[in-house]
């Protein structure tokens, strides 16, 4: 009996939150949500997140293709953008409380600002970004390197009308750095002004060199297709090998902390190995053979994020990975194999676009969907992840508890705010399900003598454990 009540008073002496990985967040409120899809998410350290796209409405209120939300989901009225008619394909943070955002647009708030500009945290135009002419199409990248310079790349083939083939690098005032030697750039077919030829992503790696990744098959004069690396001032690193390369477009690339880079795309080949979407290369380029994808997705990754743990996330237009059903969001171990504990159910209804990960390890993710497993999330969602128990500092004994406790034919949960609690549920002692209620009286008068446990769950989608002895 000693035992019993020290296993109880172990128990009772942590309040945990739990959550299946890839189960909705329901503490992520946006309400309605967006009303036309979005093309990109930046997550901030304090968790706010940037979204950008062709919305022109959250939740019932105007938002014009661009907004940021808070970590509760709900719309941050501190930002007020200009109601631009603007097409959003990144926003970042430059690190001076400011955000460049890039994509395909000629004007901000009436100014002229082309394909790229910098804005206050409050969502007005930075004067002090000059861009004059700028970019002549779309920005579909940037990166702030630590010297506060900003390489973009994307469709274009001039900056301030100079010849900038999909890539440059500019200076912190918006003016183009003439140091940065991309040289002739990215093109493809030897034709600099196709249009079809685009850098998609820009990927930094700890030692300042940059993976770069779109559509092309020459930069600067070499023949290389869809992914290379160069070093910090533009040139070619020509220690990362990667043969003939992808076969066709890469979107996508993330480090792992070992140097090791995950990359993916449309492509279903690389140096005429079959890898289909993904792949993981070595430091130097070459296949990690280790990586084994087997059959790997039926269709377009968009975008990839790593967790700390290693797992790799990945997001686009697929609906199958190695076989399995894997509709439009899923997650891999480290040996590329399908993670079967990240269960989405169902999952979106429609691609996902972008996704990032939280300082909490949760995962934001966008696109074109307007359910998620079921439940109406219309562009964007926030999903659980890692199946173990985190600890919940919104939830302490000292706002739940049972009594009497053996419970002796009924039970009350005592709380704070008895408001925020959503539902109960009551299971025994081999995890079956035996009674629910919305109620804080509970009568338990027909469950037989033993150990049960007691389920919490609040509004804010928390869930708190409790042993009961009846």
């Amino acid at each position: 009996m000693k035992k019993l009540y020290l296993l109880i008073a172990t128990f009772l002496f942590f309040n945990f939150s739990e959550a299946q990985d890839g189960s909705i967040d329901t503490s992520f409120d946006t309400g309605t949500g967006f009303n036309s899809f979005i093309s990109t998410v930046t997550i901030l350290d304090d968790d706010k997140i940037y979204v950008g796209g062709n919305f022109t409405n959250f939740n019932g209120t105007q938002a014009n293709f661009i907004a940021r939300l808070n970590s509760d989901g709900t719309l941050d009225a501190s930002f007020t953008p200009a109601s631009n008619n603007n097409d959003y394909f990144k926003i970042i943070p430059d690190g001076n409380n400011k955000i460049l955002v890039g994509g395909f647009f000629t004007t901000y708030d009436n100014t002229s600002a082309s394909m790229i500009v910098r804005l206050n945290n409050n969502g007005s135009l930075d004067s002090s970004f000059n861009s004059e002419n700028g970019a002549n199409f779309s920005v579909q990248d940037i990166v702030v390197q630590e010297n506060n310079k900003i390489v973009i790349g994307g469709v274009f083939t001039s900056y301030n009308n100079s010849t900038a083939n999909r890539i440059a690098r500019l200076n912190s005032d918006g003016s183009l750095d003439l140091s940065f030697n991309s040289g002739n750039g990215f093109d493809f077919n030897n034709s600099s002004a196709n249009f079809d030829t685009f850098l998609q992503f820009i990927e930094p790696q700890n030692d300042g060199k940059l993976i770069a990744g779109g559509k092309f098959s020459n930069y600067n004069g070499s023949s290389i297709n869809n992914l290379v690396r160069l070093n910090s001032d533009g040139s070619l690193d020509s220690s990362f090998d990667i043969g003939t390369g992808f076969n066709d477009s890469v979107f996508a690339a993330a480090t792992q902390d070992d140097g090791k880079i995950v990359v993916a795309g449309d492509f279903t080949s690389f140096n005429g190995t079959s890898v289909n979407r993904i792949v993981r290369l070595n430091s130097d380029g070459s296949l990690d053979s280790s990586f084994n994808i087997q059959s790997g997705f039926n269709n377009s990754v968009f975008n990839i994020a790593i967790q700390s743990d290693g797992k790799v996330v990945a997001g686009g237009n697929f609906t199958q990975f190695n076989g399995a059903i894997a509709n439009y969001i899923t997650r891999l171990n480290i040996d590329g194999s399908i993670d079967t504990t990240f269960n989405i159910g169902s999952g979106p209804d429609s691609r996902v676009n972008d996704l990032g990960i939280q300082s909490d390890s949760k995962i934001i993710l966008v696109g074109d969907f307007n359910n998620y497993n079921g439940s109406q999330n219309n562009k964007i969602a926030r999903l659980n992840v890692d199946s173990t128990l985190y600890l919940d500092d919104t939830i302490n004994q000292k706002q739940f508890y049972l009594f009497p406790n053996p419970a002796k034919g009924q039970f009350t949960i005592q709380s704070n705010n008895t408001s925020d609690i959503y539902n109960i549920c009551i299971y025994n002692n081999l995890g079956q399900f035996v009674l629910s209620s919305k109620q804080t009286v509970i009568n338990t008068s027909e469950l037989t003598s033993g150990i049960y446990i007691v389920e919490i769950l609040t509004l804010k989608g928390k869930v708190m454990k409790k042993l009961l002895i009846e």
